[in-house]
């Protein structure tokens, strides 16, 4: 799917008492750790993957060209 341009989506989830989420989070200064995230993420039930279509904006070519050479969308916009 990802080679034809979608966006891959996987969907799952895991039931868990909110008391061992809450302690959990408290061993994790950080949620967006990978300790956290793999901790939170374990034992889960999959669901279903699936494609969206996503198709190239037509100004892609130009926010590149923008970003290639320096230019912000604000020096555009001021021009």
């Amino acid at each position: 799917m990802a080679q034809r341009g979608h966006k891959v989506l996987t969907y799952a989830f895991r039931q868990m008492a909110k008391e061992d989420l809450k302690y959990i989070m408290e061993q994790h200064e950080d949620v967006e750790s990978l300790e956290f995230k793999n901790e939170i993420c374990s034992d889960m039930t999959y669901l279903c993957t699936f494609g969206l279509d996503d198709p190239i904006r037509s100004t892609v070519q130009e926010s590149i060209q923008l970003i290639k050479y320096g230019t912000t969308i604000q020096d555009k916009i001021d021009m």
